[in-house]
């Protein structure tokens, strides 16, 4: 996926689980770590790591 990201011409925002192989892959880009609580389980909401994923790319 990140290489197709990285050919786009234009722009993009992605969020994505935010695990350290998740970060490895998407090192070129720009990131930002958020926290978010996930609630359509019948159990507890829990809150989660997500990764925002950002950039502007030329394309090839």
């Amino acid at each position: 996926m990140a290489e197709k990201l990285a050919g786009l011409k234009g722009a993009l925002i992605l969020s994505i689980n935010d695990r350290p192989e998740v970060r490895a892959i998407f090192e070129r880009f720009e990131m930002e770590g958020a926290t978010t609580t996930y609630s359509i389980s019948k159990g507890e909401p829990s809150k989660v790591g997500e990764l925002i994923v950002s950039g502007g790319f030329k394309g090839g």
